[in-house]
C-alpha cells in the first residue's frame, strides 16, 4: 500500500531525473540514473539500548483497559419521559381534495398527428402500399394513429 501512496512521487522523480539527464548528456556518457541501494544492517542506525517511550498497548491491553474505564464509571442518567400534550396528538379526518375528472383518469395520454399530409383522404389499400416501403419510425407513427383513430385492421397488419 505504501509503494501505491508513493507511486506518483517515485514517477515524478524519475521523470525529473530523465530530464536532467538528457541536458546535462549523463545518459549518453554511461552514467544513468539507478536508485539509492538499500541500506544494509551494518549502515543501519542502531537502535538506543534504552527506549525513549514504552511500546504502544496491545489490542488486549486497549480493551481491558476500556473496559475497566467503563467499568469506573458511573451509569448515565436516565432520559426524562415526556409527557404527551394535547398539541401532540392530533384526531382529525382525512381532509377532501377537490379533483378534476374521474379518478381513473391518472394516465398519460398519447396524441398522434397525421402520419403525412392527405393521410385521412387514402384507401387503406393505398396507406399498405405506401407502407411497404416506408421505415420502421413511419410505421409506428401509422400504427398509433390507427389504433387511436380508424382502427383499420389491414393497416395494423401492414404496420406489422
Amino acid at each position: 500500500m505504501q509503494l501505491l501512496l508513493r507511486l506518483p512521487f517515485l514517477l515524478f522523480e524519475w521523470l525529473v531525473r530523465r530530464v536532467v539527464d538528457r541536458f546535462t548528456g549523463a545518459e549518453t556518457a554511461g552514467m544513468a540514473w539507478a536508485p539509492d541501494p538499500a541500506p544494509t544492517t551494518a549502515e543501519a542506525p542502531s537502535m538506543p539500548s534504552t527506549p525513549s517511550a514504552p511500546p504502544p498497548p496491545t489490542a488486549a491491553e486497549t480493551l481491558r483497559r476500556s473496559a475497566e474505564r467503563e467499568a469506573a464509571a458511573p451509569p448515565p442518567r436516565p432520559l426524562r419521559q415526556r409527557p404527551l400534550r394535547a398539541v401532540d396528538h392530533v384526531d382529525s379526518g382525512a381532509e377532501v381534495v377537490e379533483s378534476v375528472g374521474p379518478a381513473e383518469d391518472v394516465g398519460g395520454s398519447i396524441v398522434v398527428d397525421l402520419p403525412w399530409d392527405g393521410y385521412d383522404t387514402m384507401s387503406a389499400a393505398t396507406i399498405v402500399a405506401r407502407l411497404r416501403s416506408a421505415d420502421v419510425a413511419t410505421k409506428g407513427v401509422v400504427r398509433l394513429y390507427e389504433q387511436q383513430h380508424k382502427r383499420r385492421s389491414t393497416v395494423l397488419r401492414a404496420t406489422g
